[in-house]
């Protein structure tokens, strides 16, 4: 018995039980306050983020995972997966300054794609990387963050930028984001454990099609008002 509760799956379940207590806790009581304010705080608004959040480090923990096979050493590897997606990503939040609010859903469309087309060609990808000398080999794995990067680091700032209005919504639309990353690592260790590698990044794409489903009602809402 003492070895079952000490064995790795057991311990991750733990964890995500007590980071999910927490971020409900850390959410809950801003909404609870939050009913006494003239400006409300838009519910679609908040899923919007708390998908978005998910999805991009349950994204990230796919890549540092992966890509250990490319670079050898799991330090490396998330050394790399971070460092090159905080620059890309910070690159695509510059460029979305240039979309139109109208484009949020389309751009949700585009981030599930480029990871569906992650998931369906990475044994194919890697297959010729992994041929490759040291060198080539290790800047192949940081062109491969290039697109992932980029489309990652749009829905977050268009978000900000034309789905919260109040600087109460943005504030809670922070929190939201960095409960459900810290949520989601720990999720996608449990994911690889129980279901696999590749399950990581079909949560993802499930979790930015969240947002997308999220940003189509708020319109509807809008539409009808």
């Amino acid at each position: 018995m003492y070895t079952l509760l000490l064995s790795g799956e057991v311990v991750i379940v733990v964890v995500l039980i007590e980071a999910a207590a927490v971020a409900a806790l850390l959410m809950g009581l801003p909404l609870i306050s939050a009913r006494r304010s003239v400006k409300k705080i838009s519910l679609s608004g908040i899923l919007y983020f708390l998908g978005v959040g998910a999805g991009f480090m349950l994204a990230e923990m796919y890549l540092i995972y992966k890509l250990v096979l490319v670079l050898g050493d799991p330090i490396i590897s998330m050394t790399v997966v971070l460092a090159g997606l905080l620059v890309f990503s910070g690159i695509g939040g510059m460029l979305s300054s240039r979309l139109p609010d109208r484009s949020i859903p389309y751009v949700l469309l585009l981030v599930a794609a480029v990871l569906f087309v992650t998931f369906a060609g990475t044994e194919w990808l890697f297959q010729g990387i992994l041929v490759m000398p040291e060198g080539i080999r290790q800047a192949a794995a940081v062109g491969m963050l290039v697109p992932i990067g980029l489309v990652l680091g749009l829905p977050f700032p268009m978000g900000m930028q034309y789905l919260l209005d109040s600087p109460l919504e943005r504030a809670y639309g922070w929190a939201a984001n960095g409960c459900t990353s810290v949520i989601g690592s720990i999720a996608a260790a449990q994911i690889a454990v129980s279901k696999g590698l590749s399950t990581i990044l079909v949560a993802a794409v499930a979790a930015y099609l969240v947002s997308w489903a999220a940003v189509v009602a708020a319109r509807g809402r809008r539409g009808n008002d």
